[in-house]
């Protein structure tokens, strides 16, 4: 994550998944942001959904004017907001910056699952740039902190936590890529609940355990019932 993209219509998607999942779930949640240093691209600054109430205030009335109100004063600073606001409450946060060398990168993550633990987080949310690690990034790379890395989804599952990773598409079929996807994430958890809710231009896919299957159902429910379900898709496993 990066602070300079606080807000665009991707993170408005985001934070209304997880509003569902807290609201409707009752999860606990831990949330790793995965923090980097803004570069200079602002391919991903779409703000202008805060410019159209009409079609996009009716899906989260409160979290659309806290965003709208944030961009309008000082994005780069809408994270630390949204941390001291209630909108998430039920969130457990991990807000430093990421580093690409390994050892700073490990200590990061031990950091992120101890924290995870002290607050008996049931769902951990891991909030990267790009999404699942690709062979043409190692860990330890300078660009390797845009990515989630195979071990550190096999070792956040084993705490007996579900877990949300978020994914960009890349420029393939969506539908191949989410089969192939929740394969990869199933083979590597032993999961045999594995979700994917399509965001239009990210895809988040959810590892369950079974104690946390009644909580997803009630925000998968929850989802369908409303205008969300017009902006994200639910992909049954």
């Amino acid at each position: 994550m990066q602070r300079h993209y606080f807000g665009d219509i991707n993170d408005y998607r985001k934070y209304i998944l997880l509003r569902k999942f807290l609201k409707s779930g009752g999860l606990r949640i831990a949330f790793c942001w995965m923090l980097r240093h803004d570069d200079t691209r602002n391919d991903g600054q779409d703000r202008r959904y805060l410019a159209n109430e009409a079609r996009w205030k009716h899906l989260d009335p409160a979290l659309y004017r806290f965003l709208k109100a944030a961009c309008d004063q000082d994005p780069s600073s809408g994270i630390k907001r949204i941390e001291n606001s209630d909108l998430l409450r039920g969130c457990c946060f991990h807000g430093a910056e990421l580093k690409p060398a390994k050892e700073e990168r490990a200590r990061y993550m031990s950091g992120f699952l101890k924290m995870a633990k002290d607050h008996r987080a049931q769902l951990a949310f891991y909030d990267s740039d790009n999404g699942v690690e690709v062979d043409s990034v190692p860990i330890g790379s300078l660009r390797s902190p845009k990515y989630l890395y195979w071990h550190e989804i096999e070792e956040a599952y084993s705490q007996r936590m579900s877990l949300l990773v978020l994914q960009f598409f890349p420029h393939e079929l969506h539908p191949d890529f989410i089969r192939r996807r929740r394969r990869e994430i199933a083979d590597h958890t032993g999961s045999k609940n594995v979700l994917a809710y399509d965001a239009r231009r990210v895809c988040y896919f959810l590892a369950a355990h079974e104690e946390h299957l009644a909580a997803i159902e009630a925000t998968n429910r929850a989802i369908e019932r409303d205008e969300t379900s017009k902006q994200i898709h639910i992909i049954p496993h």
